[in-house]
């Protein structure tokens, strides 16, 4: 993990073992979490009734969201790392606008977001969380885990996106969510006016039933250049909210975060 460098995955400074627990060592990341983010934003992310410059203004923004974060998982599938907890809780973003993948350790645990994991038994019969909502069938049921399941959750994150920060799934109960999925049950298309039908259908992509159906992190983010380049007509979005930068300053505040 030390050696991963990419400007959409949190990095790992370093690890101090002195005290009683391990602490990671970690930047810091002053606007929070991607989830917080978007809550924060919805009145300038979310539209029902708007103009045509104000949806193509958020879809662009919102798109170069989830392009940054098929960015970093196509990098961490490009080292063979799985990351299992994608969502938008675990994307950080810097002082820079950068969006960033992180958790892909698993060692946090969301308190707000308690209710959408289930609990599981781990070995030795010690209780583990797994965020259901967010997992594939496969992972669901047979806890396997591939950059398949991760496009799975992907989908769920793009979603979440573009709804500003909604739980998925909400009207039915997490035990109840695999059967559910494999009778065909996804997720409805966001009412904001910002996800176009093609978006919608690269949601559905991601949540296909069979695992080879699903794309690859490496062509997603081809996808979603291309859309974001045909809506803003420029390769690369210049705004500065939620920017797309090729470089910044090495620039950061260290925090420490104790491991579980």
């Amino acid at each position: 993990m030390l050696s991963f460098e990419h400007s959409n995955v949190m990095s790992l400074i370093g690890v101090c073992i002195e005290g009683e627990m391990p602490l990671l060592i970690m930047p810091f990341m002053p606007n929070g979490s991607l989830l917080e983010f978007l809550r924060h934003h919805q009145q300038e992310l979310f539209f029902n009734s708007a103009t045509e410059p104000q949806v193509s203004s958020a879809r662009s923004k919102l798109l170069n969201v989830c392009r940054q974060v098929a960015t970093g998982m196509e990098y961490l599938a490009a080292h063979k790392f799985v990351h299992r907890n994608l969502a938008a809780r675990n994307c950080m973003i810097d002082s820079y606008g950068l969006v960033k993948v992180t958790d892909y350790f698993r060692l946090t645990e969301d308190i707000v977001y308690g209710s959408s994991y289930n609990k599981e038994k781990g070995e030795g019969g010690s209780e583990e969380k797994a965020p259901i909502r967010w997992m594939a069938p496969e992972s669901i049921e047979n806890d396997i885990y591939t950059e398949s399941t991760d496009v799975w959750s992907f989908g769920v994150t793009v979603w979440e996106i573009f709804t500003c920060g909604r739980i998925p799934y909400t009207g039915i109960p997490a035990m109840g969510l695999l059967k559910e999925l494999q009778r065909g049950q996804r997720l409805e298309r966001p009412d904001n006016e910002a996800c176009s039908v093609e978006i919608y259908e690269i949601m559905m992509l991601c949540l296909s039933l069979e695992s080879r159906v699903r794309p690859k992190f490496k062509s997603l983010v081809v996808r979603l250049s291309g859309l974001l380049q045909r809506d803003s007509g420029y390769p690369q979005l210049s705004d500065h909210f939620l920017c797309w930068k090729q470089s910044c300053p090495r620039q950061f505040t260290v925090t420490f975060v104790p491991t579980l």
